[in-house]
C-alpha cells in the first residue's frame, strides 16, 4: 500500500562504487534494501530505512550514504510533526498509538482539497482510524474496570472529570479524577 509519509532518511547509492555484490541487502533486517531480477541491480525502500548504517558499515565499496530527509512539514501552530505522522499512520494501518495521540481534523470542506482525495482509500483509512480508536478506547475502559460501555449508562459512580471546572463537574453530576 502506497504511504503519504515522507522517508525519515535518504538512502544513496553511488553507481561510480557499485559493484552489485548484495552485501547491504543481506545486512539490512528492515527490508530497506532489495535486489531487482528485472534491472539486475540493488534498489531501496527508503520509507523502511531506520538509519542504523548498517549497510554503510558493511558496504565494501563504500557506495552507500544515509542521511536524514531534510523535507519538514509547514510549521502549525497546533500540530507538531510527529503527531502528524501519527495521524497519517494510525490511518493508513488502523494500528493503535500510543494512548494520547489522537487524530481530530481528517476531513476537509475545501473544494481544492476534495479533488485530491479517493473517497474509497478515505473510507478504508477512516475505518482503519475508528477501528484504531475503538480498541483504544476499550482498553482505557478495561484499565478502568469498566468492561461494558452499558455500565456506564445511568451510572455517573465510574465517571471522572479531568481538568472541568467545579461548576462543570457539578452540571455533569461526576467528581474529579483522583478523588
Amino acid at each position: 500500500m502506497k504511504t503519504y509519509m515522507a522517508p525519515k532518511f535518504l538512502v544513496k547509492l553511488d553507481p561510480e562504487c557499485y559493484i552489485q555484490c548484495q552485501v547491504c541487502v543481506n545486512q539490512c533486517g528492515f527490508d530497506t534494501h532489495y535486489y531487482d531480477a528485472e534491472d539486475t541491480g540493488v534498489r531501496n525502500r527508503e520509507e523502511n530505512c531506520v538509519g542504523c548504517h548498517c549497510c554503510v558499515l558493511f558496504c565494501p565499496t563504500q557506495a552507500l550514504t544515509i542521511s536524514r530527509n531534510p523535507l519538514d512539514y509547514r510549521e502549525n501552530y497546533n500540530w507538531r510533526p510527529e503527531v502528524i505522522e501519527d495521524i497519517i499512520r494510525q490511518a493508513e494501518t488502523g494500528e493503535m498509538l500510543l494512548i494520547g495521540k489522537y487524530a481530530w481534523g481528517i476531513c476537509t470542506t475545501d473544494l481544492r482539497l476534495t479533488k485530491r482525495v479517493n473517497p474509497d482509500i478515505g473510507a478504508r483509512r477512516l475505518a482503519n482510524l475508528l477501528r484504531g480508536w475503538s480498541i483504544e478506547l476499550k482498553d482505557i475502559l478495561g484499565g478502568l474496570g469498566v468492561n461494558t460501555l452499558e455500565s456506564l449508562r445511568g451510572n455517573r459512580l465510574h465517571l471522572r472529570g479531568v481538568g472541568l471546572t467545579d461548576t462543570e463537574l457539578e452540571i455533569l453530576g461526576i467528581r474529579m479524577a483522583g478523588s
